[in-house]
C-alpha cells in the first residue's frame, strides 16, 4: 500500500517535545517514544512500567493528550523504535519484558559511553535529514521528462505494470497501467512540478479514469497538495490516490531508488550482560 499520514487522533506529544532529536524513526511514533524514553528515565526504581501506566504519567506531566486505546499505540511506538534503531546499528532504548511492560534498554552506561551513542545516533539522523533534502532538492530540478522517468520506476516498484501512454501536456505525464497483483486498471497522473497542486488536475484525473475504463486514479506530484485538491478528493467519486513529494521520498528510501541504505558495523557494550552478572 502506498505511505499514509499518520493517525493524526492519536496520541500527539506537546510542542515542546517534537524536537528531542532523539534517535529511531520519525512522526507521530518517534516523538510518543521520545516522551516514553524520558518518562522510564526519571523512573527512580528502574522497574518495568506497562504502557498504560506510561502514558497515564505523560499525559499528567502535559506531555501527550487523553486516550484510550490501553497503551496499544505506544506499544507499537516503542516496539518501531526498537527496530529502527536496530536497523541503524544503534542499541534498542526499551527493554520488551512481556505483557506490554517497558523498561530503559540499559541503565549503566558510563557518561562518556553515553554520550558517545548520542553523538552517533544524531549524527545519523543528521545524515538522513540532509540526503532527503538532497533528493527532494535534485528531483525537483531534473528536467520533467527525466523526473517522470523517476515517477515511474517508483510507481512500478509499488505495483502498476503494463504502461500505456495517454498525453503529455506542459508539466503534466498520463499514463494508464494495471496492478501486479489484479486485472484493475489505473490512471497514473503525473506532475512534474513543484507548485502545488490544484483541484483541476484531481478533476481531469478522474475524467481519465472514466474514459479509460479504469477503476481508480493515482495523481503523483513533485510539490504538495493544494488544499482545493484535497477537499476535491473528499467529495468522494472515482478513488484517488495522492503521493505527494514527502510519499515520493518514502517510497524513494523503501526502495532504493535515488537514496541507497547501506549497513554500518558499530559496536556496542552489552551492558544486560553485565547488570545481570553483577544482580
Amino acid at each position: 500500500p502506498p505511505p499514509s499520514a499518520p493517525e493524526r487522533e492519536v496520541v500527539e506529544p506537546a510542542a515542546e517535545s517534537r524536537d528531542s532529536g532523539a534517535g529511531g524513526p520519525r512522526g507521530d511514533s518517534a516523538r510518543l517514544s521520545d516522551v516514553a524514553f524520558e518518562i522510564l528515565r526519571g523512573h527512580s526504581t528502574g522497574r518495568p512500567m506497562v504502557a498504560s501506566e506510561i502514558i497515564h504519567l505523560a499525559v499528567r506531566r502535559g506531555l501527550v493528550r487523553e486516550m484510550n486505546d490501553h497503551g496499544n499505540t505506544l506499544r507499537i511506538a516503542l516496539l518501531a523504535d526498537n527496530r529502527a534503531r536496530a536497523t541503524a546499528g544503534l542499541r534498542p532504548r526499551f527493554r520488551v519484558h512481556g505483557e506490554g511492560r517497558f523498561s530503559l534498554g540499559a541503565r549503566t552506561l558510563e557518561p562518556d559511553l553515553a554520550g558517545q551513542e548520542r553523538s552517533l545516533q544524531e549524527r545519523l539522523d543528521g545524515l538522513r535529514r540532509e540526503v532527503r533534502a538532497a533528493f527532494r532538492r535534485r528531483l525537483q530540478g531534473l528536467a520533467p521528462d527525466r523526473a517522470v522517468s523517476v515517477l515511474r520506476v517508483l510507481l512500478e516498484a509499488w505495483g502498476l505494470r503494463d504502461w500505456v501512454p495517454l498525453r503529455r501536456e506542459d508539466r503534466t505525464f498520463v499514463a494508464l497501467g494495471a496492478r501486479a497483483r489484479g486485472r484493475e486498471r489505473v490512471v497514473a497522473w503525473m506532475v512534474a512540478s513543484s507548485v502545488d497542486l490544484p483541484r483541476r488536475a484531481i478533476t481531469d484525473a478522474r475524467e481519465a479514469v472514466r474514459a479509460n475504463a479504469a477503476t481508480e486514479a493515482v495523481v503523483v506530484t513533485l510539490g504538495r497538495v493544494g488544499p482545493d485538491a484535497l477537499a476535491e478528493v473528499a467529495r468522494g467519486g472515482v478513488p484517488v490516490t495522492l503521493l505527494d513529494l514527502d510519499a515520493i521520498v518514502e517510497l524513494a528510501a523503501a526502495h532504493g531508488v535515488g537514496i541507497q541504505r547501506v549497513a554500518v558495523a558499530v559496536e556496542l557494550l552489552d551492558a544486560e550482560m553485565f547488570e545481570g552478572l553483577a544482580s
